[in-house]
């Protein structure tokens, strides 16, 4: 069972919740207790700004409590590790409400009430559905970013667009659906090579043919294993990989030289196991993995896993 470390204390990941624009929110569990463990990541965002998030999200916290807000309480922060540690609220998202028909008037009362608090405030909290939680009819704040009040981007004018079945939302979940789409032709693809030899020794060429030729698509990585994984390396994760995620290994390879770490690497399944080319193609624990023999004698030393939004993201 994978874990995570806050403070030193190490708590064990259930499942991934959800990902935002500053991290990756993880069920928790320690001592029969649940928790969320949000992972500060770094990947680049083409529409927003962010300095240093560990301090934004403490910032924004003491901002939002002062205010009013309900939101689940911040327990700690391990600022070496980039770990917040958080209340965690049981129940459905605004986003599932939505897509389930389920949606009570109650509910945009209650935004609309926390708004009459947020305004005067001069603060605009991110409206967006999956940032909500209804738990025994309460909906709850689960992020805590809020950036100064602007007419463009109030629930009114943009966060209502996406809280029924509008346009709008409708273009989202298609978008949404289009991802899982290209990983679900990527895994169908290399799993119909299971067992070939071809690739033997090119594992990169096996992941990138993966998500290309499925998909119809071209992207751009490096000349090897290793230097891909530094070209992703603001979006590198670590711990259990997601599904459809680039998983990436140091590894010392033999050349005429001696041997060089070009690395190795793979695609998430989901649920532990990851598709790569070694002596065939073939499924292993992603940490099973380092008990492999490379031809040089060395063994993949686990380095974590991109996203597959990361990777399709990369330019020339």
């Amino acid at each position: 069972m994978e874990q995570l470390s806050v403070n030193g204390k190490e708590y064990e990941i259930r499942k991934l919740l959800g990902k935002g624009k500053g991290g990756y929110s993880f069920l928790a569990v320690k001592d029969g207790k649940k928790y969320v463990i949000k992972q500060i990541h770094h990947e680049p965002c083409s529409y927003y700004r962010f300095g240093n998030k560990i301090q934004s999200e403490i910032d924004d916290y003491r901002k939002l409590k002062a205010i009013g807000i309900r939101m689940p309480e911040m327990l700690e922060v391990d600022t070496d590790n980039e770990h917040i540690l958080k209340e965690y609220i049981e129940g459905d998202t605004v986003y599932d409400l939505v897509l389930r028909d389920e949606m009570k008037d109650d509910y945009l009362k209650q935004i609309k009430a926390m708004c009459t608090l947020l305004y005067p405030a001069n603060t605009n909290i991110d409206y967006f559905p999956t940032n909500f939680v209804v738990h025994d009819g309460n909906i709850f704040y689960i992020d805590y970013e809020c950036n100064d009040y602007t007419e463009e981007w109030n629930f009114e004018n943009w966060g209502v667009r996406y809280w029924s079945k509008t346009p709008e939302f409708l273009q989202y979940l298609k978008e949404h659906m289009e991802t899982d789409r290209i990983i679900s032709s990527m895994i169908a693809w290399a799993t119909e090579k299971l067992d070939e030899t071809r690739y033997a020794g090119w594992c990169l060429s096996f992941i990138e043919d993966a998500l290309e030729q499925s998909n119809g698509i071209e992207i751009y990585g490096g000349d090897s294993a290793k230097e891909s994984c530094e070209m992703y390396r603001d979006a590198l994760h670590y711990g259990k990989p997601e599904k459809g995620a680039f998983v990436f290994f140091d590894c010392l390879c033999n050349t005429d030289d001696g041997p060089v770490n070009w690395g190795h690497c793979g695609i998430s399944l989901g649920d532990g196991r990851v598709i790569h080319a070694w002596d065939r193609v073939r499924t292993d624990d992603y940490r099973e993995i380092e008990k492999l023999t490379a031809l040089s004698g060395d063994h993949p030393r686990y380095i974590g896993w991109v996203p597959i939004e990361r990777v399709l993201q990369q330019k020339p």
